[in-house]
């Protein structure tokens, strides 16, 4: 909640080192591999993605496939390997959709948010701050700079420099932790400070 990523992944390593079962054991896997996406370690969140069994997640848990999928959709957003991200959002798209009201929220979410990022990598697209408005699960911190760190790519990526710059400072400033700060703050120093 406050972008301390180290913190929040030094717990969920804790929690690993327990011997959990079952529902508890998927969830906190999903969390750890959480917590390193948060953390830009890319490496690790692959690792940890692969050591899930998936077949694990039936029942009550199923609601999980949605988390899991979505970091692997991240992880290649990330990457910039678009075409495995729409791969992954194939996926999502077919996945059953939760009973529980709070998972199904969420479960919109994913599908929607994804959606959402394969479109603005083909170009602009109409008020896109009111969707992502719209989207937005809660008003905590992380949420918000999140979604501050999605507008200013999309900014960046098309010419809207200022309104950019105004997301990336944003990002900076309360990221804390995060690998999003870090890089904003690389994307501030490298294209957006410059006079041109």
């Amino acid at each position: 909640k406050k972008c301390d990523s180290a913190s929040y992944l030094a717990w969920q390593q804790e929690m690993s080192s327990k011997n959990l079962k079952g529902a508890y054991k998927i969830l906190v896997e999903i969390n750890l591999a959480t917590a390193y996406y948060y953390c830009g370690d890319f490496r690790q969140l692959k690792y940890t993605l692969d050591a899930i069994d998936v077949v694990r997640m039936k029942g009550k848990v199923e609601s999980y496939l949605y988390s899991y999928y979505r970091l692997w959709f991240l992880y290649y957003v990330v990457l910039g390997n678009i075409p495995e991200a729409e791969k992954v959002m194939e996926v999502i798209d077919t996945l059953p959709v939760p009973e529980n009201v709070e998972a199904k929220k969420y479960s919109d979410y994913i599908v929607a948010n994804g959606h959402l990022t394969l479109e603005c990598r083909k170009g602009e697209v109409p008020y896109i701050e009111e969707k992502l408005r719209y989207m937005r699960l809660s008003d905590e911190l992380l949420s918000i700079v999140c979604e501050k760190n999605f507008l200013g790519k999309y900014y960046l990526r098309n010419g809207m420099r200022d309104k950019a710059r105004e997301c990336f400072e944003f990002v900076a400033e309360h990221g804390n932790m995060l690998f999003i700060a870090k890089a904003a703050k690389e994307i501030l120093e490298e294209n957006l400070n410059k006079e041109n």
